[in-house]
């Protein structure tokens, strides 16, 4: 762009430098150039007196989490015959750790492990303990040597189990390491549920099985992380639940009293959940993933003297894949709050009679939102008659409000929120 007529640039003069001059700048990039060479030198040095310089090359150290953490190291157990599969190689190892721990957690971190974290109950010996019960695989003979597996013990009533193995910086699959962590628990008494206080893993690359427990188990606490691995429990109870696995798929029955939390990317939620609450606060659920499909089927519990009432809060978030919630039952007087949402495919949100509140409904483009209206009898056997209202019925938006008998279904506390672009959105009522 040309500078306006009124501008004035400086004017500046290129002055030749001196020979004298340059060379006396000279001694100056010699000796920066000599001062990273000594700072190099040094590092490598140091490498070298510790007798690491040829396992660091290609590599990246354990991270600060790392085997400082260790209270002590396992010791591992080689048979005689050889390795149980296809790997050349198998140690295993066992430990033992109170059921009444205040926290069991069990960690990886490092390249080049994964594995399968499992869960079961049985008549083992230790009635008061968990049994642990670890197996690896591997194909080089020096692979094992790599890594540190040792028991955690950060203070009185916490223990847990934790992998450590290099950060590789390039591929070294013969180096491989596969790990199977059972967790038995033992049998609970008649009559009665076994508790456990809190379980955690973090175990990127592990897959995580859960049988039916929800009968003869409770976890006060349970909060399962992996990546790139699915997390499946066939039936689980607790007061709060945590699932995460990016890339890796959630499925499972769940029954939670204060949170159901399942969060997961590019990988489908398939869930079954029971909520149960008695007013003291509110019991959520929360279901998160992205290019993939929700799937919930959700079942509201009272656990008041009445069965009736309850406060519930749902959260379903995905992209660019249908989203389907259905409730299937829910307390007489309950408040239940849902936000769904997706975008370029489907939500359906259905839900049971009961419920009173207020909803809207959002699509986009041609796609005008539905609400189904079918004939329900009055779930509280009253007599009453079910209102249904639209505020806005304009475009690709519709809201109103649900209520039983005289009253006005704006005041009951219920909210529902369901919103997608490009594709169809219904509400069933």
């Amino acid at each position: 762009m040309n500078p306006p007529a009124s501008a004035v640039y400086p004017a500046y003069m290129v002055v030749p430098m001196d020979h004298k001059t340059a060379r006396r700048r000279r001694p100056l990039w010699h000796y920066l150039a000599g001062v990273l060479f000594i700072i190099s030198a040094t590092g490598l040095l140091r490498l070298g007196n510790k007798g690491h310089f040829e396992h660091t090359v290609g590599r990246v150290p354990y991270s600060k989490h790392g085997p400082s953490s260790c209270f002590d190291p396992v010791n591992w157990t080689i048979p005689a015959d050889g390795s149980a599969d296809d790997s050349s190689y198998h140690a295993s190892t066992s430990m033992i750790f109170p059921i009444d721990s205040q926290e069991i957690r069990f960690v990886a971190d490092g390249a080049l492990q994964y594995g399968d974290f499992e869960v079961s109950q049985d008549n083992h010996e230790h009635s008061d303990s968990v049994i642990v019960n670890v197996d690896v695989a591997y194909s080089h003979p020096d692979a094992l040597d790599e890594a540190t597996v040792c028991r955690t013990h950060p203070d009185e009533s916490k223990w847990g189990l934790a992998i450590f193995t290099p950060h590789w910086s390039a591929p070294h699959l013969d180096r491989s390491l596969r790990f199977r962590i059972h967790l038995r628990l033992p049998a609970a008494t008649p009559g009665k549920t076994l508790r456990l206080n809190a379980l955690r893993t973090h175990l990127p690359l592990f897959t995580h099985r859960l049988p039916a427990l929800a009968d003869s188990v409770y976890f006060d606490s349970i909060k399962l992380k992996s990546e790139n691995a699915p997390i499946q429990a066939d039936s689980l109870r607790g007061n709060r639940i945590w699932f995460s696995s990016r890339n890796g798929v959630i499925e499972g029955n769940f029954t939670a009293s204060d949170l159901l939390d399942l969060h997961t990317a590019n990988a489908h939620i398939d869930v079954h959940a029971e909520l149960i609450n008695g007013n003291a606060s509110t019991t959520r659920l929360f279901l998160t993933t992205s290019n993939a499909r929700i799937n919930g089927e959700i079942t509201l519990i009272s656990n008041t003297s009445a069965a009736t009432e309850g406060n519930f809060h749902v959260v379903a978030r995905s992209l660019n894949a249908p989203l389907k919630l259905a409730f299937e039952d829910a307390p007489v007087d309950s408040s239940l709050t849902v936000t769904a949402s997706t975008s370029n495919s489907p939500a359906r949100v259905a839900l049971h009679s009961t419920f009173e509140g207020v909803f809207d409904l959002m699509s986009s483009s041609i796609f005008r939102p539905e609400v189904d209206l079918g004939p329900v009898d009055d779930p509280a056997e009253r007599g009453r008659t079910r209102q249904v209202r639209f505020s806005t019925q304009k475009g690709t938006r519709r809201s109103g409000s649900v209520s039983w008998g005289k009253g006005d279904g704006a005041t009951s506390g219920g909210r529902v929120v369901v919103e997608t672009t490009n594709a169809p959105l219904s509400l069933v009522l």
